[in-house]
């Protein structure tokens, strides 16, 4: 039972219809090539030893082993032209020096040093989504599902998308007002130790 745009110009070889779902679909070209893809559970087992041309991992954020699927399929989505999309909406961030916390924002903030690609999606790029739209759908969310689900950039997707502690506002205000430290160091104990 796949959507009529993805049968147009293929045959349906697995599922057949009237089968038991299946974590595979195999459909046949005219010229005869076959694609296949699978689901796979987001497990810390899945993904290793795989070959891939193009791989999708969805809703990064919210997968509690997204390190470990990364860590396992990235050799086979890096090989020649494969591919590997990972797609999310924020959830949180994570700490800068340690990588802890949200891994999708991790990847999001070493990008550069990865040489990965990345392409923020706002709330209105969706044409038919206004102001009116925003006022009357996204304002019904509280502050955080609607940084979660409809940012306008990507400070608020990540910054203002996890529970803060702080003031959302004040913190808005600081990432602005950045000042560079007078000093830095560290703290070292002296005399004898009892």
């Amino acid at each position: 039972s796949l959507p009529a745009v993805l049968t147009r110009h293929v045959t349906v070889v697995v599922p057949q219809r009237a089968a038991m779902p299946s974590e595979f679909i195999k459909l046949k070209h005219a010229d005869g090539r076959i694609s296949s893809f699978q689901a796979l559970p987001a497990t810390r087992k899945h993904g290793h030893g795989a070959r891939v041309t193009f791989a999708i991992m969805d809703e990064v954020a919210r997968q509690d082993y997204a390190a470990d699927i990364y860590t396992a399929i990235n050799p086979a989505a890096s090989r020649g032209k494969a591919k590997l999309l990972m797609i999310s909406t924020a959830n949180g961030v994570s700490n800068a020096e340690t990588g802890e916390g949200n891994f999708f924002h991790h990847l999001y903030a070493t990008k550069e040093e990865k040489q990965l690609s990345f392409r923020f999606l706002p709330w209105n790029l969706e044409p038919s989504r206004d102001e009116a739209w925003y006022l009357k759908e996204a304002m019904a969310l509280d502050e955080v599902a609607r940084n979660q689900q409809y940012p306008l950039n990507e400070s608020d997707a990540f910054m203002l998308s996890g529970m803060t502690f702080f003031n959302s506002e004040a913190l808005e205000h600081y990432r602005k007002n950045v000042k560079l430290p007078l000093f830095r160091g560290q703290f070292v104990a002296a005399g004898r130790r009892s």
